[in-house]
């Protein structure tokens, strides 16, 4: 089978990718991703990331780190989206850009004048279709959906008072470029419905004839000619297919898959790779490498009473949420149970002027009653 571009991976950067070679170029392309496709009603349902979440799902693969040192010798779990969409299908649909000073940063570290804040920001626009802000941070005419929340727990105004209390600003827009204060975290939903890369971007050229997706297929390597990158071989349904592209191959199978298969066709650092029994096929050794993430610490409470979303999703109350969920996508089903947002930044005053937070603190409502109560 033979296309001008092979694109590996159907999550966010994947779908984006698809969708500019098609729409732009008019491109033949083999999209291939080793989930299946996003048809389960818990990526629609916002409410529903908890559940895929905690309850385990075959849409989320989870790895695990190296022991870290500084956690006592602890590995990490690192969940990642395993479906059409990638992390976009199964995230909790927090839309943040990041601060002004996250980009300059970029552009000092890697001395690439193409990371400023101002210069992405036209395509922050061109994206988005916000259903609030329109002006010269936001736009509302681009093909992902960005929302207020429509439902919010009890607790989330208590949680944005107290922080008030406490002297963080009260900020009804954390992605013009500062990032600090707290409020109402708006999500990547429409009318009530998670909006990923796969709906906003792959749905709109699906039955463009020139795009053929493959799900549930294994890439395997990347085949060569000479210095050349010619195709992939994969596995689907039991068979293996190697398909060719006259023009490209590119990857874009997320942090851990890309330097994976990178590594299997030849590419990475030497060493590791002929301890493996891997042909060098180019040694580099940044392959693999320099990985960073965003560590999540839980911090439990009990409240006197019942709050959140504790008992949401029993007897009576299941079924008049999901009923009012079906009838009008509104009610606790709708939330992605995370609605309020604190940027702080814990290692300077807070009277100084900032634009950038330290640490993120999310209010995730009661979901689950303590069997036993914590000891000291």
């Amino acid at each position: 089978m033979d296309y001008d571009y092979i694109v590996v991976g159907a999550g966010s950067a994947g779908c984006v990718t698809a969708n500019r070679l098609v729409r732009e170029w008019r491109a033949k392309v083999l999209l291939v991703e080793a989930g299946p496709p996003a048809n389960s009603a818990l990526i629609r349902m916002p409410a529903g990331t908890f559940k895929m979440l905690f309850n385990g799902s075959p849409l989320i693969k989870r790895y695990a780190s190296a022991p870290q040192a500084s956690l006592g010798g602890r590995a990490v779990s690192i969940p990642q989206g395993n479906v059409v969409g990638g992390g976009s299908s199964v995230n909790a649909m927090a839309y943040t850009r990041g601060s002004r000073t996250d980009y300059e940063r970029w552009v000092a570290a890697t001395g690439d004048p193409g990371w400023p804040w101002e210069g992405l920001l036209p395509y922050f626009r061109k994206q988005e279709g916000n259903q609030r802000l329109d002006n010269e941070a936001h736009g509302a005419d681009g093909p992902l959906k960005v929302s207020d929340p429509l439902y919010k727990a009890d607790v989330a105004d208590r949680f944005v008072r107290a922080m008030q209390r406490k002297g963080l600003p009260f900020a009804t827009d954390f992605n013009a470029g500062t990032l600090r204060g707290v409020g109402y975290m708006q999500t990547t939903t429409h009318r009530g419905q998670r909006c990923s890369a796969a709906d906003a971007f792959l749905a709109p050229v699906m039955s463009d004839p020139l795009l053929s997706l493959v799900t549930q297929a294994n890439v395997h390597r990347i085949v060569f000619e000479g210095e050349r990158a010619v195709g992939v071989e994969y596995t689907a349904g039991g068979a293996l297919v190697q398909a060719r592209a006259s023009c490209e191959v590119i990857v874009c199978a997320g942090a851990f898959a890309t330097p994976k298969l990178l590594m299997l066709s030849g590419i990475g650092p030497a060493a590791h790779l002929r301890e493996h029994g891997v042909e060098v096929r180019v040694d580099s050794p940044g392959v693999g490498e320099n990985l960073q993430d965003h560590n999540v610490a839980v911090v439990s409470m009990t409240t006197h009473g019942q709050h959140g979303y504790f008992g949401e999703d029993r007897g009576a109350r299941a079924l008049w949420n999901g009923l009012q969920y079906l009838a009008f996508h509104n009610g606790p089903i709708a939330s992605n149970g995370a609605e309020t947002m604190a940027f702080v930044n814990l290692s300077v005053p807070r009277t100084a002027n900032r634009t950038c937070s330290s640490i993120a603190l999310a209010l995730c409502g009661p979901i689950r009653r303590l069997q036993s109560r914590p000891t000291a």
